[in-house]
């Protein structure tokens, strides 16, 4: 196939020092060539994304199209974006996918079991989530899924990924460390051996871009721990001014896969200490960029580290963090329903992002006002935007079980979002839960 006809869809570029994993490669090759499904499994920190990364770098041009679904978040605005492009860049004459949100999946699947030089992604799947690929693992076609899982439960065909050990954790370190003295290198190297594929590459980017600190220095405190990443992570922050401490832990409640530049921007100042922020914490290798776009720069946070920051910050500031970033989304949402359901529409990061917010707020008890303002909007998205009826109903749920007696409801701008959450509540009722007629203008 002729690269240039090769269309891939929110592409992830691999990391430049993931290097020595032609076995592992070349072996995901040809159990997909013979069972057209495999699960990529290991524990977080493996290297198991970058490994499908670098696949996809290597056998680029035996496809036709390549998409990569995160699974942190929803799958329908993603899969628009993939049916958004097949239809302006392979379909010239008309659609030949739905973008309705009601249909897309459906004519997605339709479409691809047509055709044969296809790769579709999964990546980011945590212990006891397969369930919410269940249906692709079912699914007959001629296409390649690769499904990048910590778990193996239901993975028939499957490649674990291994941890990198001797020569190749000298190469990593190479790879990073670039012009270093060569003793300095096999020292870490030596140090380093055992340590999960994440740690040591995050390991030698620290070291390599803060040459104030010794090896010694910096495994004495690593080795006494025995939660590496989180030593590893207390290091960094004693380096990261206290206000990029603040932005980092509100970044992890959000979809820590895909950070948009306009997120960050939101939460910081100005655009001085935007550039500073991601200056700091690419330097420290706590956010990589996933894009080559300069201008839509997007970035990821991995997992290992997000959970550290979650378990540093603590429950109270947890809540703190996520009452603050709800309200900077709610004044991103515009009050006119046209401009946001423009500002939606075009931005499936930003919806996932509210979405993986709003599961932080059930789970850490920010404040329901809050919610409701942002769920609000949302969840008036969901119904008449996009048609999502289980996330609408994900909302309803949660909205029904809250107490309704620990209100404050100060503001007429909290009142009217409970107000139109009653309204959607009662439209979702009648129209899509079929209930009586009476329940539903309870709520009105």
């Amino acid at each position: 196939i002729n690269p240039i006809y090769a269309l891939v869809v929110n592409e992830e570029v691999p990391v430049y020092y993931f290097v020595n994993q032609e076995k592992v490669i070349n072996n995901l090759k040809e159990k997909l060539d013979k069972t057209n499904i495999v699960a990529v499994t290991g524990v977080t920190g493996v290297g198991k994304s970058e490994l499908v990364r670098m696949f996809v770098k290597k056998y680029y041009q035996d496809y036709e199209i390549i998409c990569f679904i995160d699974t942190n978040t929803n799958f329908i605005p993603q899969f628009i974006d993939v049916a958004r492009e097949i239809n302006s860049k392979l379909c010239q004459e008309k659609s030949c996918i739905s973008e309705n949100p009601a249909y897309v999946k459906n004519s997605l699947m339709h479409y691809l079991k047509s055709r044969k030089n296809w790769l579709i992604i999964f990546d980011g799947l945590k212990i006891n989530e397969n369930s919410k690929v269940q249906e692709f693992i079912d699914w007959k076609h001629s296409g390649h899924i690769i499904i990048c899982s910590q778990d193996i439960e239901n993975m028939t065909h499957r490649i674990s990924t291994p941890n990198i050990y001797g020569k190749s954790i000298k190469l990593v370190i190479d790879e990073i460390m670039e012009g270093s003295d060569e003793k300095f290198k096999n020292k870490l190297a030596s140090l380093l051996q055992g340590y999960p594929t994440y740690l040591v590459a995050r390991s030698a980017i620290f070291l390599h871009n803060n040459n104030h600190m010794t090896i010694d220095e910096y495994m004495k405190h690593i080795s006494k721990n025995d939660n590496k990443i989180g030593a590893h992570l207390e290091i960094i922050l004693r380096h990261i001014p206290k206000n990029q401490q603040d932005i980092l832990f509100k970044l992890s409640l959000i979809n820590n896969q895909k950070i948009p530049k306009q997120l960050i921007h939101l939460l910081v100042s100005n655009q001085e200490e935007y550039i500073e922020f991601v200056h700091n914490t690419v330097r420290f290798g706590v956010l990589e960029q996933v894009n080559e776009d300069r201008e839509n720069q997007i970035f990821r946070m991995h997992d290992s580290l997000k959970d550290e920051l979650v378990r540093i910050r603590g429950r109270d500031k947890i809540r703190n963090d996520l009452n603050s970033t709800l309200d900077v989304i709610d004044k991103l949402l515009p009050a006119s329903v046209t401009d946001r359901l423009a500002v939606l529409k075009n931005n499936s990061l930003l919806e996932g992002n509210i979405e993986v917010l709003l599961k932080n707020g059930r789970i850490y008890n920010a404040s329901h006002e809050k919610m409701i303002q942002v769920g609000e909007k949302l969840l008036w998205y969901y119904l008449l935007g996009s048609r999502q009826v289980s996330n609408a109903k994900n909302l309803v749920e949660w909205f029904k079980t809250h107490d309704k007696d620990k209100l404050s409801l100060n503001s007429d701008k909290e009142k009217i979002a409970y107000a139109n959450f009653l309204v959607y509540v009662a439209g979702f009722e009648y129209s899509i839960a079929n209930v009586a007629p009476e329940i539903a203008m309870n709520y009105l």
